[in-house]
């Protein structure tokens, strides 16, 4: 690696750790006064710093939302591409993406619960960009399901409500749980696992 090369890579490391101080800040910020009610001020005094250091990496405190949201759902467009990658039958597919999302969801602190509650103040831009994504999730999981009960695995009618019902109590069960102390991050992600086969009738199906 060259001198220019090795430099480039400290420049990028350093935006890395500025643009995760931001978010980390505004994340706070955001959970206790709520998007409306939080400013760039705010975030700002809580890191010690001015408000143009923020501006180098965020335009405004709405795209700062966009990066909030967005990451919510990357977490579960990263958590089903590595189980595909990984795995090779439908039910190991489904169980490890229950369980990887549910580990990202949870070690992500209050990202998922920002979104659910701040969907609505995200611009234009984001709102499509993150409907994207989660519309990405959905085809893949539709696809283990319709895969798993061609194969026998999975009994289920309807996959696209059956992939429904799973986003959505991992969602539940990643905000209501986001603060347990009653459990830890491992046992919240491996108790999940039964629930969504469950939902995706592979015990059923295995009769």
């Amino acid at each position: 690696m060259n001198a220019v090369a090795a430099e480039d890579d400290v420049r990028l490391a350093v935006q890395r750790l500025k643009r995760e101080r931001i978010v980390a800040a505004a994340v706070t910020q955001f959970e206790q006064r709520g998007f409306s009610q939080a400013s760039l001020d705010a975030v700002a005094e809580q890191m010690g710093v001015t408000k143009p250091f923020i501006y180098t990496q965020f335009r405004s405190k709405s795209e700062l939302l966009g990066e909030i949201c967005s990451r919510a759902m990357r977490i579960a467009l990263q958590a089903i591409d590595e189980a595909l990658k990984d795995y090779d039958t439908p039910r190991e597919q489904l169980e490890q993406f229950a369980r990887l999302m549910m580990l990202g969801i949870l070690r992500s602190g209050k990202h998922l619960a920002i979104y659910m509650r701040e969907e609505k103040n995200l611009s234009a831009d984001d709102y499509q960009l993150i409907r994207k994504l989660r519309r990405e999730v959905d085809e893949k999981l539709v696809s283990i399901l319709e895969r798993g009960v061609k194969e026998g695995v999975f009994e289920v009618s309807d996959p696209r409500l059956a992939a429904i019902a799973i986003g959505g109590i991992a969602t539940w069960v990643g905000v209501r749980l986001g603060q347990s102390t009653r459990y830890s991050v491992e046992q919240v992600a491996d108790g999940i696992v039964p629930l969504v086969l469950s939902l995706s009738g592979a015990n059923r199906a295995t009769r």
